[in-house]
């Protein structure tokens, strides 16, 4: 009897292989060197085998670091029984008789309901990446922009195959340029994805579809930080300065939580802090700059990038072959605590030049004498995360929130 493998979740969904008569295929995502090629950046270039005999299909993992799993149990080598799952990275594919006929959608409803945002998107330039709304890039159906970097475009989207809503983040469509690019890519993502924390935005999946690269995000319900200081804070004084604290608690929860793996962020900006109806913050876009780098697509967008992140970065970092490690985070969290709490970053310039040289020298305005009521200790909190010596700042993140915590009881 013949087989084929379909597609239900992931970048591929819907998609089906059919399966030799007898033989082995390659799963991978990579063109050269699979047979089956998905548009799966979790997975490997060389994943599993598949191969049939006798009409049984017979999976084995080739992939040593990359988890090969059938109906959830992850397997060395297993049989794959008719209508069993096999999941390679984030995809999940079924094993099922090949009839020759295109595999019928599950829910027609759904089908006739998205027929317009299952058409193929268009292929547009990085300005007019909000055309891609009302469009369906892998099995998530683009709504509207909530969001737009330097090198990507946030939508909210639909994830018609886990029918929850999601933050999809769409790089521009310059990316990837080259294939050791997108190998870079995959691999700083696969790292991420299998990160779960409180604080950290969840990344839930990452694929390339349409062309197009994209990383599916936990959505958070609520703003980010920089559009929260843009349309201006409207809070009493004491509530200004418990939001900062709320704030600097979480963000250090997440610092803490990436050092134990041993990974700088290395890009904490208001734009990256997203704050849910609850007040709860999140960190977003870990290792994304890192995913990035080295690409012809980001060095395109670098110095625009680097201009808007200026008021947030470590004075060591912006000495040209400086070693910075992850006390750059540090001093990074006291310039948006401090921007929570005023309204403004620590640092300020008529021009690029200027701001260089005010972060340099080092000497912000005392939180007090802009926001009346901030308590003493916090502000020393504050001023200590921004000290100029990298030493004097706190060693840890977890002697941070210790230290945070304790002001929680202040009146």
């Amino acid at each position: 009897m013949p087989w084929r493998l379909l597609v239900i979740d992931g970048a591929d969904t819907r998609r089906f292989f059919p399966l030799p008569d007898s033989g082995t295929v390659v799963v991978g995502n990579s063109h050269k060197h699979a047979d089956i090629c998905l548009n799966d950046l979790v997975m490997a270039r060389i994943h599993c085998e598949v191969a049939v005999e006798n009409d049984v299909v017979t999976v084995n993992a080739l992939s040593d670091d990359r988890e090969t799993r059938i109906q959830g149990q992850k397997i060395a080598s297993g049989v794959l029984h008719p209508g069993e799952v096999l999941r390679v990275g984030n995809t999940q594919l079924r094993l099922e008789a090949d009839d020759g006929q295109k595999p019928k959608d599950d829910e027609d409803d759904d089908v006739e309901v998205l027929e317009e945002a299952t058409k193929e998107p268009p292929q547009v330039a990085w300005k007019e990446m909000e055309r891609l709304s009302g469009h369906r890039i892998g099995h998530f159906d683009v709504l509207r922009v909530i969001g737009r970097g330097h090198t990507a475009v946030t939508f909210r989207a639909h994830d018609a195959e886990n029918k929850r809503e999601v933050a999809l983040k769409v790089v521009g469509p310059a990316f990837s340029a080259a294939p050791e690019e997108l190998q870079h890519f995959a691999r700083v993502i696969r790292k991420v994805a299998a990160i779960s924390e409180e604080h950290l935005v969840t990344w839930y999946s990452a694929g390339r579809s349409n062309k197009y690269v994209w990383i599916a995000q936990e959505l958070i319900e609520g703003e980010s930080l920089k559009n929260m200081l843009e349309r201006g804070q409207t809070a009493s004084m004491m509530l200004k300065w418990r939001n900062a604290l709320k704030l600097a608690i979480d963000l250090a929860k997440a610092l803490a939580a990436i050092q134990r793996r041993r990974i700088v962020h290395g890009n904490l900006t208001p734009a990256n802090i997203m704050i849910g109806m609850d007040r709860t913050t999140k960190l977003n876009d870990l290792m994304y700059e890192e995913a990035l780098r080295g690409s012809k697509w980001h060095e395109e967008r670098l110095e625009k990038k680097l201009l808007a992140e200026l008021p947030y970065m470590a004075p060591e970092r912006l000495e040209d072959g400086a070693y910075w490690d992850k006390a750059a985070d540090m001093y990074s969290l006291g310039a948006i605590t401090y921007a929570r709490l005023t309204s403004r970053p620590p640092f300020e310039g008529r021009t690029p030049g200027e701001l260089i040289e005010a972060i340099r020298e080092g000497h912000p305005t005392k939180p007090r004498d802009i926001v009346r009521g901030c308590p003493e200790k916090f502000q020393a909190i504050v001023l200590k995360m921004l000290a100029h010596n990298q030493e004097d700042r706190y060693s840890s993140p977890d002697l941070l929130v210790q230290e945070l915590e304790g002001l929680q009881t202040l009146a």
